[in-house]
């Protein structure tokens, strides 16, 4: 797909039906070419986390072959260019979310400047029903026994997309960066997809 094509979709089939076919279904741009690549890949991060392979879907410049994000809208998916993930779970969501209000509640009369812009802004994801997973770093959370099970998830999350980089023999993933975020449902995804779907549009019309 090109910037071309996509404007054109866009406008044919309109924003969701956009983002049905062409963002988040299953088809990728980067596995076009290599379906067994494709099965490794959802395996791998599936058994990583224990999340159904359907759950799991690539999004960005490896999904349509050009970046769907406003500020770079149009740029081609380069040999360089990361490959974005996102998971959908409502039960490691809400995990992750019972956990980081146990560790913003009882402290948050005397929680330090630090740790509270980290907790506001880790609530501030959740309240778009998104999560930036390594962005759980507060010292408290990563040392405590007490959240054992964040930590745990977050170990998941490490194997799941560093872990990649093993199958040397599938370079078209292994080479590269591989990043994913967490969200509780499809349509949180869609709700932030279709956000940016609909400014690169806005932008269309200034031009």
């Amino acid at each position: 797909m090109d910037k071309t094509l996509a404007l054109t979709e866009i406008r044919l089939k309109g924003i969701d039906r956009f983002l049905d076919e062409h963002i988040l279904c299953r088809q990728s741009h980067i596995f076009s070419l290599n379906p067994a690549g494709e099965n490794l890949f959802f395996q791998h991060i599936s058994q990583s986390l224990n999340v159904d392979p359907a759950n799991i879907i690539i999004v960005g410049s490896a999904k349509t072959g050009i970046s769907m994000s406003p500020s770079k809208f149009g740029r081609q998916f380069l040999p360089e260019s990361d490959i974005d993930v996102i998971v959908i779970s409502p039960s490691i969501y809400d995990d992750f979310w019972l956990t980081i209000a146990e560790f913003a509640y009882p402290h948050k009369s005397v929680i330090d400047s630090h740790l509270r812009t980290i907790t506001k802004d880790v609530m501030r994801q959740f309240f778009w029903g998104s999560l930036h997973v390594p962005s759980l770093t507060p010292y408290e959370i990563t040392y405590s026994e007490r959240y054992a099970n964040l930590r745990d998830y977050r170990s998941q999350w490490f194997t799941a997309f560093k872990g990649l980089s093993k199958y040397y023999n599938y370079p078209e993933f292994s080479a590269r960066t591989v990043k994913g975020r967490l969200y509780r449902s499809l349509e949180h995804a869609k709700m932030y997809h279709r956000s940016g779907v609909q400014e690169i549009m806005r932008q269309q019309i200034e031009v």
